[in-house]
């Protein structure tokens, strides 16, 4: 109980808190709720409901918290006291913060609850000018993104395809030496590059002679040899290695160009390189080193064959490198008339896209400091939710926003007390494919810890599960989070009672398996024995339903969680063979499965008597079951239309069932 009064103290501080602060709260420790009980006591404090910013990563999110702060104060003005709100307000407001709570619900509205793209597009649409936007641009959504960038580098393409050639033109020798796959590897290169705008390739280094320090080594491999047994896969090799330093000899002595380049990374397929690649397959010879010198200096003569064989490898592997760094930047050059062109299309079309948005917002703050003041007067208090999904970019707009000054570095930003509160979990950031960057968060942290020490609070406190289950999690994941590089780990504290069962809160199944088993078989393997399990439970475990009443466990008293859908047909086949009822639900492939295809359908048929595409999806379909051949019998035998006699019948919802023949067309359609 001490740990969990402690916690009691550490949200009643949290709510008190006029101060930048950075809250720590693990999954399950109801994080709206504190941020949404933070923001509605700053309020009540007198903060004007304009003045406040909350951002989170998702338009539903920030719904979600600007809905709760509505919430809040309707409860608080009505005498009800939210949960999350107790024990910062045991009796309740004082009749002085009832009277200011009151006044801020009257505008309410104007407080910014929504994303920081969304924030990004209010400050610059307010400062147009000196965004060096159209008042008036549009925001494209990421399809209509995707389509012009594919319309900008069309054109470009076939440009450069048709213009005059040019000396060392990279695009022409990819075009001559991969044609096949030229558009899709610049189109690819390009979208890295739109992805990563502020991000240039790395100068390729073109100098010295790795060309002769390969064809020394392999050179080294073949003298050393020649003094030693004759061992023929050795030989073989080394036979292999000389073909593969001729195809570079020569090729650094002066600069190579880009048509020099693509073949210097394209040499001959050789039985001693991987499939599918270039690297070189590492030897295994020991047991012909010992065929051919005996066992005890078969062992010294492999060893030795092998430091040789790793000297090749890594002089050819410093070739591979600087030559596909070489042709990477090469091209990246190149497909900077794309990132101009298509910045061109937007300024003259009046349109932004989404990284417009944070770009622009950054530069406008970065570089306008008088902006900066007049936005950080405007919004006194920000809040972040989810902040370890943000990037490097909105940590730095947020931070001059917050900030009395603006340093080269927004690291260094001399924060306002009260302006910046944060709440994220660096265990939970799950956005790195969209440029989240826990190093940002980590940088963050640093910056309020260097100077408020203590206003980062750690909430850790877990809603959710039952202590035996957070046991197992803490001693998991203690280790691995503390290593080096990782945010490190805070161990989360139970506030549920430990359950009236004495079933292990985690279990590990072991399974025999044959060996060199496929993933195939791995994988039906784990869902026999799921299943086996999930077969001895069902009935023979006794648990608490909703009610609290005590009821032998059923099927839907089991959840199966898999990291993709894509294997999940196994396991089913496994549950239904053993009589066991499911219900899959496979993440975004839910709305692919043909049952929620057919419930589609007859939503739309009911909503509009008219849809004969829908009307034809639900009668084909396996809740129906109808062919095509009886379909086309049943608009066939349909009376003539008695307005449009030549016009052939439609077969719809509306059609009159006693003129349908088919008994089960015509049962559909009475019941529909």
């Amino acid at each position: 109980m001490t740990k969990l009064a402690d916690e009691s103290a550490r949200l009643r501080a949290l709510t008190e808190l006029h101060l930048t602060l950075l809250v720590e709260a693990a999954a399950g420790t109801g994080k709206t709720a504190l941020m949404a009980g933070r923001l509605t006591m700053l309020l009540m404090s007198g903060a004007e409901p304009r003045s406040i910013a909350a951002i989170t990563f998702t338009e539903l999110a920030a719904s979600a918290l600007g809905a709760r702060v509505h919430r809040y104060v309707d409860d608080l003005l009505a005498g009800r006291v939210p949960k999350p709100l107790r024990e910062a307000l045991p009796d309740g407001p004082t009749a002085a913060q009832r009277r200011v709570l009151s006044k801020a619900a009257d505008k309410l509205d104007e407080l910014t609850a929504t994303t920081i793209h969304a924030f990004c597009q209010t400050i610059i649409c307010s400062y147009a000018v000196e965004a060096d936007i159209d008042p008036g641009a549009r925001i494209l959504d990421v399809t209509q993104a995707e389509a012009a960038f594919e319309a900008v580098f069309e054109q470009w393409f076939r440009r450069r395809l048709n213009g005059p050639a040019r000396a060392d033109d990279p695009i022409a020798a990819l075009s001559q030496y991969d044609p096949h796959h030229v558009a899709a590897t610049l189109r690819n290169l390009a979208r890295f590059r739109l992805e990563h705008r502020g991000a240039r390739a790395p100068v390729a280094d073109l100098t010295g002679r790795p060309d002769i320090d390969l064809v020394g080594a392999v050179a080294d491999f073949r003298r050393w040899l020649s003094a030693q047994p004759v061992e023929p896969k050795t030989l073989d090799l080394v036979g292999q290695l000389e073909t593969l330093a001729d195809h570079f000899a020569g090729s650094f002595a002066t600069a190579p160009v880009f048509d020099t380049l693509w073949r210097l990374a394209h040499p001959a397929r050789l039985p001693c390189m991987r499939r599918y690649t270039f690297d070189l397959l590492t030897p295994r010879t020991k047991t012909a080193w010992d065929k051919a010198a005996g066992k005890d200096r078969g062992a010294q003569l492999n060893a030795e064959a092998g430091r040789h064989f790793a000297r090749v490898d890594h002089c050819y592997r410093v070739i591979l490198g600087r030559v596909a760094s070489a042709l990477v930047a090469k091209l990246s050059d190149e497909l900077d008339e794309v990132l101009a062109d298509y910045a061109a299309f937007k300024r003259v079309a009046a349109v932004l896209d989404f990284d417009d948005l944070l770009e622009r917002g950054r530069a406008l703050v970065r570089g306008h400091d008088a902006v900066r003041r007049a936005l950080g007067q405007r919004y006194r208090h920000i809040f972040v939710d989810e902040f370890q999904d943000t990037d490097p970019i909105q940590a730095e707009i947020l931070f001059r926003i917050a900030a009395d000054d603006s340093p080269p570095r927004w690291q260094d930003s001399r924060l306002r007390a009260g302006a910046l509160f944060m709440v994220g979990d660096p265990k939970q950031a799950i956005y790195r494919f969209r440029g989240a960057d826990v190093g940002s968060y980590a940088e963050a942290r640093g910056a309020i810890a260097r100077r408020w020490p203590n206003n980062i609070v750690q909430i850790t406190a877990n809603f959710r599960s039952r202590p035996g289950i957070l046991s197992h999690i803490n001693r998991c994941f203690a280790t691995p989070l503390s290593a080096q590089n990782q945010p490190g780990y805070v161990e989360l504290a139970p506030t549920l009672d430990p359950p009236d069962h004495d079933l292990p809160c985690a279990a590990k199944i072991t399974i025999d398996l044959p060996p060199d088993s496929r993933a195939a078989q791995i994988r039906d393997a784990e869902a026999e024995a799921v299943a086996d399990l999930c077969a001895r439970l069902i009935g023979n475990v006794t648990i608490r339903d909703e009610d609290g009443a005590l009821a032998p466990l059923t099927p839907g008293g089991i959840a199966l969680l898999a990291p993709t859908g894509s294997e999940l047909w196994r396991y089913e086949r496994a549950f239904e063979a053993r009589g066991l009822p499911i219900a899959s639900q496979a993440g975004k492939g839910l709305f692919r499965r043909q049952e929620v295809q057919d419930l589609v359908a007859l939503v739309r048929v009911l909503a509009d008597v008219g849809d004969i595409l829908a009307f034809g999806a639900l009668m084909r379909g396996p809740l129906v079951g109808l062919s095509e051949e009886e379909l086309l019998d049943i608009t066939a035998g349909l009376p003539p239309l008695a307005d449009r006699p030549d016009a052939i019948p439609r077969f719809s919802l509306a059609t009159d069932p006693d003129h349908v023949a088919h008994p089960v067309a015509r049962r559909v359609l009475t019941i529909l």
